[in-house]
């Protein structure tokens, strides 16, 4: 769902919007620090940590995308 530029770094950044089957999904980075704060249409659906719980960042974003396809 994310592609990188640098895909050894995998960080969404804050504003990142994604359309999905009519919906628009708003990622936010950097809440609290390390949480990615997840809204659909402007409700928010939940938090995740940007390391994934470590420091893989590869598992955050796979934690962001695997929230927005459980949301469809």
């Amino acid at each position: 769902m994310f592609t990188f530029k640098n895909p050894n770094t995998p960080i969404i950044a804050s504003g990142t919007s994604v359309s999905r089957n009519g919906d628009t999904f708003t990622v936010t980075a950097g809440v609290l620090q390390y949480l990615y704060k997840v809204d659909r249409n402007g409700e928010t659906l939940g938090y995740v940590p940007m390391g994934g719980g470590g420091h893989n960042w590869r598992a955050g974003v796979d934690d962001v995308e695997a929230m927005i396809e459980a949301a469809q």
